[in-house]
């Protein structure tokens, strides 16, 4: 549904953001200044969808902007932008300007002020997100078609797309990065000039494309534009070495099966799909995640699902011995080191399996009935410690500890009613661990 009446587009807004905004274009119209909400939160409104955020543009400088409102952070003052706090509320606030001479294909080496709104909204990368609105005359500015665009689900630049993407090398991932965002399809010209200006998108810094690809991985259609970032060769541009495509793009297009608010979830059964006929995939992972900047955290959870993934392939043939050991095991402890629940890493593996298997497998009912009989999937839920070895077993080898506690939990996994104290001492009297 496609909402082209400003009125309409204002009341979309929901409290208390509705009445922030018109408070600060209230005060900024007063002092004799212009101020428009602009880009992707009109886009949004125009699509019937709330906003994340609420960008202005305005006629003021950023100065100007410092003496009107009692808080004012200085974000992005160099490039006119300052974020006004209102009512406990952030919204940034930009002066209209055009951005001067692109040399490094990442940012413009000066910017101009003094401008009108026009020239502010054609310096903008798509017509879609060249849109302002006027939220107290109640008037839509839509100079580029872009609300045509928007109703056609067409992605496009402003003017010429080999001169747009030369500028800011960013704008091509931006691009792709929509179409999986929004569902939009990429107009002609303005796909082909992605591969085109690859050299230019190359001098963008990891961190930035590693910015736009985890948007991409939390974004409902994420198999589109990861499909679109292979197609075009993206990745090869910051890890230096080609990605092999998935076997079948079936296999891709499963990713977007996966739910789950881990980042790591998605991010393995990608790279359990690009990485398939690597030797060693754990360690190819992680040398590729270092190399586009993920945090140790990001890492640590990829790491841990590229793990179970790999033992999938052998679930109908485990016993439920095997599942407590390779599979759920691996889930408890991980969550004892880390906020993440076993029961939220449960169903993050779940959504995987969902995406691997057919439901039709029956693995995931076969791993929950496992799940349900076991009493302990930790050395932390046994039904004794060490301390309670040492009292019983007093000449035990205290180096050995440590072995002994871990055959205990093999031994709960394939017996999990015996997890008690007496089964379990009477197991270790039996094993021959007294000196």
């Amino acid at each position: 549904m496609i909402i082209t009446d400003a009125e309409k587009l204002l009341q979309l807004i929901p409290p208390p953001h509705r009445a922030n905004l018109l408070s600060i274009a209230e005060k900024m119209t007063a002092a004799g200044f212009e101020c428009f909400l602009v880009g992707g939160s009109v886009r949004d409104l125009v699509r019937n969808k709330i906003p994340d955020e609420y960008d202005l543009a305005t006629s003021a400088t950023p100065q100007d902007v410092k003496k009107i409102f009692n808080r004012v952070i200085e974000t992005g003052i160099e490039h006119g932008t300052v974020t006004v706090r209102w009512k406990g509320e952030s919204y940034e606030v930009t002066t209209y300007r055009i951005d001067k001479d692109y040399e490094d294909g990442r940012r413009p080496v000066a910017v101009e002020f003094g401008v009108s709104l026009s020239e502010d909204l054609r310096r903008r990368d798509f017509t879609m997100n060249a849109l302002a609105l006027d939220l107290l005359k109640l008037q839509v500015v839509d100079e580029h078609n872009g609300i045509s665009d928007i109703a056609a689900k067409t992605i496009r630049t402003i003017g010429n797309p080999l001169q747009r993407f030369s500028e800011d090398g960013l704008r091509p991932v931006r691009a792709i990065r929509f179409m999986s965002s929004l569902g939009f399809q990429i107009e002609k010209e303005t796909y082909a000039a992605i591969y085109q200006t690859r050299d230019v998108t190359a001098k963008v810094s990891v961190e930035r494309f590693h910015d736009e690809i985890n948007k991409i991985f939390r974004s409902a259609k994420a198999a589109t534009g990861l499909a679109h970032l292979l197609g075009n060769k993206m990745f090869e541009l910051f890890i230096q070495e080609p990605f092999d495509p998935p076997d079948t793009p079936e296999d891709l297009y499963k990713i977007d099966h996966v739910q789950s608010g881990i980042l790591g979830v998605k991010i393995a059964y990608f790279f359990h799909l690009i990485l398939k006929h690597q030797p060693d995939k754990i360690k190819e992972s992680e040398r590729i995640l270092k190399k586009l900047k993920y945090s140790r955290q990001n890492i640590k959870d990829t790491l841990l699902f590229l793990q179970l993934i790999g033992q999938v392939e052998q679930l109908a043939g485990m016993s439920d011995y095997q599942i407590r050991k390779n599979l759920l095991s691996k889930m408890q402890v991980f969550s004892e080191k880390d906020e993440k629940s076993y029961a939220e890493l449960k169903q993050a593996f779940y959504s995987l399996l969902q995406a691997i298997q057919p439901p039709s497998s029956g693995s995931r009912e076969k791993m929950e009935r496992a799940d349900a009989a076991s009493s302990a999937l930790s050395l932390s839920a046994l039904a004794l410690n060490g301390n309670t070895i040492m009292e019983n077993f007093p000449a035990m080898a205290k180096p050995l500890l440590g072995e002994y506690l871990g055959e205990c939990l093999d031994f709960v996994f394939a017996y999990p009613e015996k997890n008690t104290r007496e089964e379990l001492l009477f197991f270790l009297a039996n094993r021959d661990i007294v000196s």
